[in-house]
């Protein structure tokens, strides 16, 4: 974007962005596993086609020192994003699932416990569920108050 006539190295410039940009920088608005691959095949292509130099001469070498120390750690982060979205995919389902069946469990033993002669086990059991029944009306007081579809704005 620089006239060439005002900074000598506006040109070399250009030429370099051309070369390792000529898709343009699209894959910035990718995902970040995406953009580090990009990143990563730039750098390569960077010390393969022997830029080093003519980098270091257009934008001095503080620039590609920092890239390659950003490069790794942008690496791990991708890393450990995608870890942790894909064991938190699997865990949820996997710990509602059993939250559900823990929760049966306990109402089934509960309402075991009921003695049909012995109302003391009834006021025993309806305390012991009193919990779930008091999240089941919360939830359908929720539901209710919910609008049908979100406003807009």
């Amino acid at each position: 974007m620089l006239s060439p006539s005002d900074f000598p190295e506006a040109q070399r410039a250009a030429d370099l962005e051309a070369q390792l940009f000529g898709g343009g920088t699209e894959f910035l608005k990718l995902d970040y596993d995406a953009q580090s691959t990009r990143m990563a095949a730039i750098l390569q292509r960077i010390d393969g086609d022997g830029l080093v130099e003519q980098i270091d001469d257009v934008a001095g070498p503080e620039l590609l020192k920092a890239i390659r120390g950003v490069q790794p750690r942008y690496e791990a982060m991708v890393t450990e994003r995608l870890r942790r979205d894909s064991a938190t995919g699997q865990n949820l389902s996997e710990s509602a699932r059993a939250l559900q069946g823990a929760i049966v469990n306990y109402a089934t033993k509960v309402i075991g416990t009921i003695e049909h002669d012995e109302p003391e086990t009834t006021e025993a059991a309806r305390l012991a569920l009193l919990p779930i029944a008091n999240f089941r009306e919360a939830a359908a007081g929720r539901a209710q108050k919910a609008p049908a579809k979100p406003e807009p704005g």
